[in-house]
Formats: structure tokens, C-alpha cells, sequence
């Protein structure tokens, strides 16, 4: 058992600087056991094969097209930014009323 506090950092845009909150110190536990060499050199050996060259054309086709219009994808994303940062901003409201960290603007 050890005592540990909860923490998240999160980047303020309106400051321009990153900021962390942690919670009071708790007591947690960890269980379990650890992973065998060999199991874990099983699951890495069974990890998918890359794939083949055709599935990843469409994958290229948006990469190139992306690529050609870099203005308008610029634009889009400066346009959606600022409700990006709305929704940062009520995802850590929400996780400053369920841990109780620090606090929000």
C-alpha cells in the first residue's frame, strides 16, 4: 500500500503555459502478477501483420488531397479551434467536480 495523489496536466491556452492539479494524497493498493518474458514475447509475436499495399491507398489519396490544400485545412482548423478549446474547457470543469482538482476558469 503507498500513498499516491491523483494528477492531471492540461495545456491553458489563455495563459499559454501548462498547468497540473493533483488530489489530496490517498491510499492505494496494486495487485497482481507480473507478466512471464515469454508470454509477453508471445504477444508481441501475435501482433497483426502490417498491411498490405492496397489498404492503404485511400489512406495515401486523403494524405495527398490534404496535402494540395493546405490553405483551406488551415482555415478549417483555425475556425474550429475555438470550440475546441469550449469543450477542453467543460471536459476539465467536469473532471474538477468528479476528483475535486484544482479548479477551472
Amino acid at each position: 500500500e503507498s500513498r499516491v495523489r491523483l494528477g492531471v496536466s492540461y495545456f491553458d491556452p489563455e495563459k499559454g503555459e501548462y498547468k497540473r492539479v493533483e488530489s489530496a494524497p490517498q491510499d492505494v493498493s496494486i495487485s497482481g502478477k507480473a507478466i512471464a518474458k515469454t508470454e509477453a514475447n508471445e504477444a508481441v509475436s501475435e501482433a497483426p501483420a502490417a498491411p498490405e499495399e492496397p489498404k492503404l491507398a485511400p489512406i495515401r489519396e486523403k494524405f495527398e488531397e490534404i496535402n494540395a490544400d493546405k490553405r483551406t485545412w488551415k482555415k478549417h482548423i483555425q475556425d474550429s479551434s475555438a470550440a475546441i478549446r469550449e469543450r477542453a474547457k467543460a471536459t476539465l470543469r467536469e473532471v474538477h467536480e468528479l476528483t475535486g482538482l484544482g479548479t477551472v476558469r
